[in-house]
């Protein structure tokens, strides 16, 4: 036959393409109190399948999106070899009361899309007022102390203080803490504590104290 017969051995390998997966899938922050931001949570993206991702992007999504943020994105423009993972990290800041939900998805292609679901509820933050305030001791005479006055301390919001630090300005000289039980304690919710002070003036005059308390949250 005229030109004869010619022919190709053709080859290939079948591998998994990139395949984007995320861990945790879920991420729920808890309650926050508004106003005030969460801890991060770190969500770490892993190549799974055989081939080199293209470069990633990250994103948050959902009618809630904005109560969440990225604080630091390693994934954004990196690509993934076989293997290979990034981290996103993000936290929660509500404004407003209430269950907020949202996505973070990181996508590549090849590679899709790696989803984790978001939540936090916001709510009142911690709160805390003495009472009674204010407070008038009368007339002591001088050298003597008064009766002892209980001020309690409450905690009105929705979530626990941190470490509570009391602290006393102006005659203090001429009162006395006869006991403090907030100092260093944590309130939870509703949660109470009381400090004790007599007036014990050692000379004559109006004299004046202020007992005040901070915690952060």
């Amino acid at each position: 036959v005229p030109g004869g017969s010619v022919t190709v051995a053709l080859s290939g390998n079948g591998v998994d393409p990139g395949a984007l997966t995320m861990s945790p899938t879920t991420g729920d922050f808890g309650m926050i109190g508004t106003g005030q931001v969460s801890s991060d949570l770190t969500f770490t993206v892993l190549n799974s399948g055989d081939v080199t991702s293209r470069p990633l992007a990250s994103s948050l999504a959902g009618t809630d999106a904005a109560a969440f943020a990225v604080g630091s994105d390693g994934c954004s423009g990196a690509t993934l070899a076989p293997g290979a993972s990034c981290a996103v990290a993000v936290h929660f800041s509500p404004t407003a009361l209430g269950m907020r939900a949202a996505t973070l998805t990181v996508a590549g292609t090849p590679g899709g899309g790696a989803v984790a679901a978001l939540s936090g509820s916001g709510v009142t933050p911690a709160s805390i007022g003495f009472s009674p305030t204010p407070y008038d001791f009368s007339v002591v005479d001088a050298g003597s102390d008064s009766a002892a006055q209980t001020f309690t301390l409450t905690n009105g919001g929705d979530i626990a203080t941190g470490a509570i630090g009391t602290t006393v300005a102006g005659d203090s000289t001429q009162f006395t803490v006869v006991s403090d039980g907030c100092n260093g304690v944590t309130l939870p919710p509703g949660g109470t504590c009381d400090v004790v002070v007599e007036f014990s003036p050692q000379s004559y005059g109006h004299f004046g104290l202020t007992l005040g308390a901070t915690a952060t949250p």
